[in-house]
């Protein structure tokens, strides 16, 4: 979704350059703002050519008792040549299909996201993530960029060249973590992203100040420096990382209400920051940054302290994180023996047949709670 995003923004960057070329009393000065609205059209005609070759939720599929096609699109994504059998994927869809009989048991209504204390913590984290990140001020920047080169020195053209090879550069970076999130893990990008945007912050506030309404080329250039060392800490390793975290957090009854929360958040903050940002710029200058600063520290701090790894879990089994007692298993962690005696109630769950007690009391020895 990201690399989408980056991409339409990395468009409209280069379109608007092109089309400031254009001259005002041309007779065609009217596809300046005609064609870039226009263009619009195309990518969502992409997606919709391309929708049938993206595979179903494995998860919703068995919502909708289609066990079978969930089974195979859960063995196509655990695809490997060192796994001829599907044992990973027979092992997870095992596990998935048991958190299932519990979520269906569970109320998945919009304020269940606040009855629990574990859904209150995974409420509240993906609220103050998302809030939080737009603090960092990567939308102030990214919508008048323009407006910021321009107060620094740049003038003509550049400006628009300046604002199109921004964006372009979190086509790169939403692309490198795409690749890279599952190495590295989302906690760990999320706090290098925070702080280095909170340090490049610093750092422009303080050229800002020193050098904004001078002459002195160094000083100017060196702030437009920081702009674009504060967008590669951005989309290398916060833009994408951010929506892949509060997706993971919530259980899968609650999933659509709790990143719809985490969503409303950030379009508040993003509502506040950008309506503001104008305003700010033109009565204090500089020191808007200041209030884009201040409230970054705490939440750094925050994401610190409270921000749970997810990296290398199931969604089920991210429940554990949070304190959720309706788990089907705790996968991460488990001793080799352990996996094998899922692993052979798995392939006997798959074959049909009857699950013996014994098995059913080493299952329950490691961990797998069902509702009553």
């Amino acid at each position: 979704m990201q690399i989408a995003y980056a991409l339409g923004y990395s468009f409209a960057g280069w379109l608007g350059y092109a089309c400031s070329f254009m001259s005002e009393t041309s007779q065609y000065a009217q596809f300046a703002w005609r064609f870039p609205l226009a263009f619009q059209c195309v990518f969502p005609g992409i997606f919709l050519c391309g929708q049938n070759f993206i595979p179903l939720s494995p998860r919703w599929l068995l919502s909708q008792r289609r066990e079978e096609e969930a089974f195979q699109i859960m063995c196509k994504l655990h695809e490997s040549s060192d796994d001829l059998n599907n044992v990973r994927a027979r092992e997870e869809f095992f596990l998935t299909k048991k958190q299932y009989e519990i979520d269906s048991n569970l109320p998945n209504r919009w304020h269940d996201l606040f009855r629990t204390a574990p859904n209150r913590k995974r409420a509240l984290i993906g609220a103050i993530l998302m809030f939080g990140n737009q603090l960092l001020g990567v939308y102030v920047i990214g919508n008048y960029g323009v407006l910021i080169y321009a107060q620094l020195g740049q003038d003509g053209s550049i400006p628009l060249l300046l604002n199109a090879i921004w964006t372009t550069i979190t086509l790169f970076g939403n692309t490198w973590t795409a690749f890279y999130v599952d190495k590295y893990g989302r906690r760990t990008l999320i706090l290098i992203g925070a702080i280095g945007t909170f340090c490049t912050c610093i750092c422009l506030c303080a050229l800002s100040a020193v050098y904004l309404d001078t002459t002195n080329k160094a000083g100017l250039k060196a702030t437009v420096f920081f702009c674009f060392l504060y967008i590669f800490w951005w989309c290398f390793f916060l833009d994408a990382t951010q929506y892949v975290y509060v997706s993971e957090i919530f259980p899968s009854h609650l999933r659509s209400a709790g990143v719809a929360f985490s969503l409303a958040s950030f379009y508040l903050a993003s509502e506040v920051t950008l309506s503001v940002a104008p305003i700010a710029m033109d009565s204090i200058g500089w020191k808007f940054y200041l209030v884009l600063i201040c409230p970054s520290f705490f939440f750094i701090i925050f994401l610190f302290m409270y921000l749970p790894e997810t990296k290398g879990r199931t969604l089920e089994e991210i429940g554990t994180l949070f304190g959720d007692k309706n788990v089907a298993n705790q996968w991460y962690g488990l001793a080799e023996e352990e996996k094998n005696v899922i692993y052979d109630q798995a392939v006997s769950d798959e074959k049909g047949d009857a699950v013996t007690a014994g098995h059913t009391e080493n299952i329950e020895d490691i961990g797998v709670e069902e509702s009553a």
